[in-house]
């Protein structure tokens, strides 16, 4: 239970800060937060171990909490914002 509450927590920061990124509204406001979030930390966390089999392997993707990384979370979210985004509403960013 508390691995979940670190996830939801750590979501949260990377979506928003994927937000702060890139300024876009979110479908679904705070539970679209959330989703965007854990589907970035999945991603990003996916993204992280495909990296470290090609020998990128960089302090800074080892920054996290409790095994959580938070850049590859942070990466991982903005991209999902975006493809979301750019899904749902696709005139008003183009």
């Amino acid at each position: 239970m508390q691995h979940l509450a670190i996830h939801l927590v750590v979501a949260v920061i990377a979506a928003s800060i994927a937000n702060i990124l890139i300024p876009r509204r979110i479908p679904g406001r705070f539970l679209g937060l959330i989703l965007t979030g854990l589907v970035g930390v999945w991603a990003g966390e996916i993204v992280f171990k495909v990296l470290k089999g090609y020998g990128v392997n960089n302090a800074v993707f080892h920054w996290g909490i409790l095994g959580i990384p938070l850049i590859p979370s942070i990466v991982g979210s903005v991209i999902v914002l975006f493809v979301v985004t750019t899904l749902f509403h696709p005139r008003r960013y183009m």
